[in-house]
């Protein structure tokens, strides 16, 4: 069995990314303010739409299955209308599985803690979506399996924990070096009531994939863990890490996470899917670094734009990130299906989406004819995608709501 030979992926994606220049071109995807503000009426009319069949209806024991699935068919065919507007290429009924597979995420994710915040199960449901890609990579079934429920709900009790400045860096370390004993195999039982959920997670993984027959899942995973505590040095270090230390940090913790994800959708993987997964592991971590540039400056934590931005303007650095989504993609092994290449327009879109929101949420960060330049490439405006943001995080916390409220009926 092949080994995922981490350190060389890592060696590997530290040299794509320093090579991810000069940044897109503003002529590669443009819209006109007429058309961004076209789509910006559509969407405004189809999240009204979702927002009033959610509404509109009362849930109780008295509301009948015929209405609920006409509210649900109305609701999915919204989405669906929605991420067109959004230059997202899904289907109809590529939609309704990728829904079909957040609700029985939502559902099991409550069943299995109680206790577990609307925040942290979408957070978790963001992994889940990435997983259900490659999914459609490996052109297999979208599906809720065992170990994309555990992986993906192994995030909020694991890089929540060691983010959280309330808790002593003696727990954290207790925590992480028993876990990693886990990961490792030691059939150690939990002591305190955070390690038991997160050891029942991994014993999920475990049901799934034997350890002697898939020995690059329990390697990815150890992969991940190891990033996690080195990760740790960018939380509060007083001194000012060098950049080529952030990146290795930011390298490894981003691949090894996606490369975990591809490890645990197909059980083996070749080394140039490894290659390709690591990489878009880095650019949708240096992606996430972006998005929480405030959050992390105002808790200490380090990272490439953190840096950056004590400095400079991250108009530079955000173009080689933009310019890292086609390097990225081009990573990806020959012999593609039509599956295949739709997972690969709809990571594109998404990333780009994603760079395009953290640039309209840190304005402040960037030159005027940077914006200026950049919003022309966004199929709607900076403006909208802010409020657009904020409005479908309440939509999808007020739907947490509703979902308890039936569950209790």
């Amino acid at each position: 069995m092949t080994s995922l030979r981490i350190e060389q992926l890592k060696n590997k994606a530290a040299d794509w990314w320093l090579t991810s220049r000069p940044g897109f071109s503003p002529s590669q995807f443009h819209y006109s303010r007429e058309t961004r503000s076209r789509k910006e009426r559509e969407v405004r009319a189809l999240m009204e739409t979702i927002e009033s069949s959610r509404s509109e209806n009362t849930w109780g024991p008295h509301y009948c299955n015929g209405r609920r699935d006409r509210t649900t068919s109305r609701i999915r065919g919204a989405m669906t209308e929605l991420l067109h507007c959004f230059d997202c290429p899904i289907d109809a009924s590529l939609e309704h599985r990728f829904t079909e597979v957040m609700e029985e995420f939502t559902r099991l994710a409550r069943d299995f803690d109680e206790h577990l915040g609307g925040e942290s199960i979408y957070q978790a449901a963001r992994n889940v979506l990435i997983m259900n890609t490659f999914q459609m990579y490996f052109d297999a079934p979208l599906s809720l399996t065992p170990s994309i429920f555990a992986y993906s709900l192994l995030y909020p009790y694991t890089d929540n924990y060691l983010d959280d400045p309330e808790i002593s860096k003696e727990d954290k370390d207790t925590f992480i070096g028993r876990l990693g004993c886990r990961l490792a195999g030691t059939k150690i039982e939990a002591r305190t009531a955070h390690e038991e959920p997160v050891f029942r997670l991994v014993k999920m993984i475990e049901s799934e994939f034997d350890r002697s027959r898939y020995p690059q899942v329990f390697e990815s995973l150890l992969g991940i863990h190891s990033a996690q505590v080195r990760s740790l040095r960018q939380h509060g270090n007083p001194a000012q890490m060098a950049n080529e230390t952030l990146l290795d940090i930011s390298v490894e913790k981003g691949g090894t996470s996606v490369l975990a994800d591809g490890c645990l959708v197909a059980g083996t993987i070749s080394s140039e899917d490894a290659e390709f997964f690591f990489g878009f592991g880095v650019l949708l971590q240096l992606i996430d670094d972006l998005q929480d540039l405030e959050e992390d400056a105002s808790h200490g934590h380090h990272t490439l734009f953190t840096s950056e931005a004590e400095v400079n303007y991250l108009d530079d650095l955000t173009n080689q990130l933009f310019a890292s989504v086609s390097s990225t993609l081009y990573r990806s092994p020959d012999g593609e299906t039509s599956r295949r290449n739709a997972a690969l327009r709809l990571i594109e879109r998404g990333c780009r989406l994603l760079i395009l929101e953290a640039v309209a949420c840190n304005e402040s960060r960037y030159r005027s004819s940077f914006l200026r330049a950049t919003e022309t490439t966004s199929p709607v405006g900076f403006e909208f995608l802010r409020s657009m943001k904020t409005r479908l995080h309440k939509e999808y916390s007020r739907n947490e709501e509703v979902s308890v409220e039936l569950e209790a009926v």
